[in-house]
């Protein structure tokens, strides 16, 4: 109820907002291009008013307790459509879209100009949702690290959101979500940097010309929204999340014993054994 009259400054513009008038009504507010959803149909329909493309919230996580058990969330609003991410833990990542398509359906996931995801859609009775299962885990790396999500389907429905949060959302998600089981050794060494079970290494962690970590560490795989690792010592941590082989981007908790790596490394390139850019050197050495 109180959602419904928060939003009733935008069902009816002329009665103004239930808590003071139109002026300080959020959903009268006009629309900031950086950050607002584009919402179009690439099959002619006409396009949407101001007043249904709401400037889309930043990503949150979030948990709930379901008949299955324990579910993880990272999504953002954008006015009456929802996207986002959910798994419970041990269990891949579903995506999902709220409030914009309709019947079974094909979708495109694709973060700025990379790599597109195609994934078949079909209607959650659930969450009243669609859900989309066959998502690539290396989508939600890219969502981490983009600037704009868009999901488009057959019919040419299109929601673009901007990832404003989605960094750090992701990063709650996948410790949510829980640590993958080891993989065994004989899989392939180039989806992932030395070693995927924990092991104690000699590591090192450089940032911005100082040694954060130099010496003992341990080295062991992070999360299971897709290939990801953490370096710790020394009440620092680092996490490497892959792009593929040769690229990864990195994130640590900057200050000793902090419990959230909300510090970004950048994208890092590989040489070696060592991941890098101009301000960050991390080496898993054995």
């Amino acid at each position: 109820m109180t959602d419904l009259k928060q939003r009733g400054g935008s069902f009816y513009p002329e009665a103004g907002s239930v808590h003071g008038g139109a002026a300080t009504s959020p959903f009268n507010q006009p629309n900031d291009s950086a950050s607002s959803p584009k919402v179009t149909s690439e099959a002619g329909a006409a396009p949407v008013s101001p007043t249904t493309a709401k400037a889309a919230t930043e990503w949150r996580f979030d948990t709930a307790e379901e008949d299955s058990g324990k579910t993880c969330f990272a999504e953002t609003q954008s006015g009456d459509i929802r996207v986002g991410f959910m798994a419970s833990p041990g269990r891949a990542a579903t995506g999902y879209v709220e409030g914009l398509f309709s019947g079974g359906t094909r979708a495109t996931w694709r973060v700025d100009d990379g790599t597109p995801y195609v994934s078949d859609g079909s209607e959650n009775g659930y969450y009243g949702w669609h859900q989309f299962d066959q998502l690539s885990e290396e989508l939600l790396t890219h969502v981490a690290g983009g600037n704009e999500l868009a999901v488009t389907n057959i019919d040419g429905k299109r929601i673009v959101v901007p990832l404003q949060g989605a960094k750090q959302a992701l990063l709650s998600f996948a410790e949510c979500v829980g640590k993958p089981k080891p993989t065994s050794n004989a899989e392939s060494p180039q989806t992932a940097p030395q070693s995927v079970s924990k092991h104690d290494r000699s590591c090192l962690l450089e940032v911005k010309g100082k040694k954060v970590i130099d010496g003992p560490c341990s080295w062991e795989p992070y999360g299971s929204s897709g290939p990801a690792f953490q370096m710790t010592a020394n009440g620092y941590f680092a996490i490497l999340m892959m792009e593929n082989a040769d690229y990864a981007v990195g994130y640590w908790n900057e200050n000793a014993n902090s419990t959230h790596a909300h510090a970004e490394l950048g994208r890092l390139s590989r040489s070696g054994d060592c991941w890098g850019n101009k301000k960050v050197r991390m080496c898993p050495r054995r």
